[in-house]
């Protein structure tokens, strides 16, 4: 069993990974878009129509488009939240966040108190670990 100080430190783990893999990793895609820098079809056609938006219409997509992550990171936390706990929801699927260390397996939804409060919080996951802060100057 896990003391407060471990389970803290597990969910900063888990925070770090997540925020790093899940939300840096859309916004530095979405950047990369911007600036044309990513060559397959899609992505070309992206940057093409984004580079004929005035200065005021790109940094609204920017808003829109960090809005829409990180809903969805909230969204996401809270299936797992909800619906380890209410297994009707699912017809008893159950969704669980397993994290392993040195052998050992730790349910992720047991160690909060609600995930989605882990995120925006001023010592929060996003704060904490984000290479991108809630401003758009920063990308």
């Amino acid at each position: 069993m896990l003391n407060n100080q471990e389970r803290r430190e597990l969910m900063r783990k888990f925070g770090k990974i997540f925020i790093e893999h899940v939300r840096d990793s859309t916004f530095k895609e979405i950047h990369n878009m911007s600036l044309g820098t990513l060559k397959d079809e899609k992505n070309e056609k992206l940057a093409s129509a984004f580079s004929k938006l005035s200065e005021k219409d790109r940094e609204s997509i920017k808003e829109l488009s960090a809005y829409a992550v990180d809903t969805t990171i909230a969204n996401i936390l809270y299936l797992f939240d909800q619906h380890c706990l209410d297994l009707s929801k699912l017809n008893n699927f159950v969704i669980q966040l397993i994290y392993s260390e040195n052998g050992e397996y730790f349910d992720i939804n047991d160690r909060s108190d609600g995930l989605v409060g882990e995120l925006h919080t001023e010592d929060g996951w996003i704060a904490q670990f984000s290479a991108y802060d809630n401003s758009i100057e920063t990308w």
